[in-house]
């Protein structure tokens, strides 16, 4: 059947209603049909636009136009994540914690260490591991700020600031080795790092006087929160500003990052750099996280690593 074409046209039915009608009042008044012709036509006029609307309903409701297509949902294949449920549930956890997206710290981790909880730094002479490449000092830092929340009290206990001379220490050299060997679980590594990435955000912001943008929490972990943070302040008031000597060893370190042919980029170009590969591994992460886990993440309590 094809919609409203296969019933008569308005007109039609008109038509044939006031013949019926005229008809109809000559047998009852033994009057020839003409007499009734006029005021049954006129009648019939009056009622045309309800034939019509009733016409359209009658036909949409026989046959109805073809449904929109369902939505679909296109979850990308990421062996990478579907190897890693461990850390894909740490990841949903310490979102709900913290309020960091499991999308954007998967992404973080795969730019640091390709998810591997062994990865080292390609240089020489950089103390960086784990999932997100904390050198020694940092970590130390992030469980002293966050451990006592995290439930690990008594190491962030153990964890000496010493202000005059900007160090951390531990005193028992085992304490020191079990503090730095967390950076290789993924649960602790995992929470400690949304945690800190939480303090960042209310850092920015209160910088900027705005909502902290994803690529400027990167980079606070990047560089490390003081420079990350003169960073992406420079970056907000001078973008095209070229960075200066404080940033000369990052930019010697990372010239994949602060250089392009050779030439060193500004502030807002290194942003735009950055936030080109935070992006495409966010996006896919986080097409793949809504295609195949709940919001609130029940089902990942099993393990499945």
């Amino acid at each position: 059947m094809q919609g409203s074409g296969s019933f008569l046209p308005v007109q039609a039915m008109i038509g044939s209603l006031i013949l019926f009608g005229a008809y109809a009042a000559s047998v009852a008044s033994h009057t020839p049909v003409a007499l009734h012709m006029e005021t049954i036509a006129r009648k019939a006029a009056q009622a045309a636009p309800y034939f019509t609307s009733a016409s359209a309903d009658l036909a949409t409701l026989i046959d109805p136009p073809p449904l929109a297509a369902p939505r679909v949902v296109v979850v990308p294949e990421l062996p990478l994540l579907e190897e890693n449920h461990r850390l894909v549930r740490a990841t949903v956890q310490a979102g709900e914690r913290t309020g960091v997206e499991p999308a954007f710290l998967l992404a973080v981790a795969n730019l640091e260490s390709g998810m591997d909880v062994n990865a080292r730094p390609k240089q020489g002479g950089f103390s960086a591991r784990g999932l997100f490449q904390f050198i020694d000092t940092t970590w130390m830092r992030m469980v002293k700020e966050h451990g006592a929340q995290h439930g690990l009290e008594h190491l962030a206990g153990a964890i000496k600031v010493d202000q005059r001379r900007a160090a951390v220490v531990v005193p028992n050299r085992q304490l020191r080795k079990d503090v730095l060997a967390l950076r290789k679980d993924v649960e602790v590594s995992t929470l400690l790092t949304a945690a800190t990435f939480a303090s960042y955000k209310d850092k920015i912001r209160a910088a900027l006087g705005r909502e902290a943008k994803k690529t400027e929490i990167y980079m606070l972990h990047f560089l490390g929160e003081v420079a990350g943070l003169a960073f992406v302040k420079a970056a907000s008031e001078t973008p095209g500003a070229i960075p200066g000597s404080r940033f000369s060893a990052a930019v010697r370190a990372n010239q994949r990052i602060f250089m392009d042919q050779g030439r060193r980029l500004s502030y807002g170009q290194v942003m735009k750099k950055l936030k080109g590969k935070l992006d495409d591994d966010y996006r896919l992460y986080a097409a793949w996280m809504k295609g195949y886990y709940p919001k609130d993440g029940a089902h990942l309590t099993a393990d499945a690593s």
